[in-house]
């Protein structure tokens, strides 16, 4: 019995150090919603500001001449996305709140201010 009471309080001393450990090594990681995108001033994303910016001019444009676009602007995409995909899920999502619209020809216009 006492050297199960033994075996115990070691397995106890072994588990509290692993806890310090996992604490130290929380407190270094910081906040962990930082990847979170930062509202654009317009509001919704920085991409979705971008886009509503390159179709303000009321002209259409397939979804390559947008894609193209923000990839020369940069910094609106995840290094490991896909940037038509996430460019047209974006569209898409401008579009169900009235602010673009997909043509027949599968160009992409502005329709509001």
């Amino acid at each position: 019995m006492h050297e199960e009471i033994a075996q115990l309080k070691a397995r106890l001393e072994v588990l509290e150090d692993r806890e310090a450990t996992l604490k130290v090594w929380l407190a270094e990681e910081g906040p962990t919603q930082a990847d979170l995108p930062i509202p654009a001033m317009n509001g919704g994303t920085p991409l979705a500001g971008f886009l509503r910016h390159v179709l303000a001019d009321g002209r259409p444009r397939t979804l390559q001449e947008i894609v193209s676009a923000v990839m020369v602007r940069g910094g609106l995409v995840r290094g490991n996305a896909k940037p038509g995909r996430v460019v047209h899920f974006a569209l898409l999502g401008l579009s169900q709140h009235g602010d673009v619209e997909r043509r027949k020809d599968r160009t992409w216009v502005k329709t509001r201010e």
